[in-house]
């Protein structure tokens, strides 16, 4: 569990809490790569319809970009 932790601290440094998320809301730890990667902040994550669509729905809102 600790490696867990680690890895999610790392990301919230790296990218997490400049798109808006903290330990008490972070992303499906399958989607940590490409939230940061395309910038996807806290707020139009959470608002996706389905964690299983969010990707989807993220290029299909903005283009892939």
């Amino acid at each position: 569990m600790g490696d867990i932790k680690s890895y999610v601290q790392d990301w919230l440094e790296d990218a997490g809490t400049d798109l808006g998320y903290d330990m008490d809301s972070l992303p499906e730890m399958q989607d940590i790569d490409w939230i940061a990667k395309d910038k996807v902040e806290a707020n139009m994550y959470f608002n996706m319809p389905s964690y299983k669509y969010k990707k989807r729905e993220f290029i299909k809102l903005t283009g892939g970009k």
